[in-house]
């Protein structure tokens, strides 16, 4: 009996699912990288769905360990509301992985606005 070999190959997630910001502000989502059958490469990261003023960065990337760090910074006019942000992940010979996260951006804290 002849055993294929196995097939390259790895899933995507992101830990929180969700975040909540105010305009100005920064915040951080892990994504986690599992490999399976042998596939030892890198993963290149992108993000989309973000606003206007919203900027997102991964470190590493390509992300060669279990995991990368995702950034979202905001400007002080971002567009507020709630987001669903898609990451999606790139190797080479393997069909693209996407996982999503939700990021919510609420007005920047002013005099008279403020909620604890």
């Amino acid at each position: 009996m002849v055993t294929a070999a196995p097939t390259p190959d790895f899933s995507l997630s992101a830990t929180p699912t969700s975040r909540t910001i105010n305009q100005g502000q920064s915040t951080t989502y892990t994504v986690n990288i599992a490999r399976t059958g042998g596939f030892t490469g890198g993963v290149t990261l992108s993000v989309s769905g973000l606003g206007t003023g919203q900027t997102g960065t991964f470190s590493p990337n390509p992300a060669t360990a279990a995991s990368s760090t995702l950034t979202v910074a905001t400007t002080a006019t971002a567009a507020t509301g709630s987001r669903v942000l898609t990451i999606t992940g790139a190797a080479t010979g393997i069909p693209n992985k996407t996982t999503t996260v939700t990021l919510v951006v609420n007005a920047a804290c002013t005099i008279g606005n403020c909620q604890n």
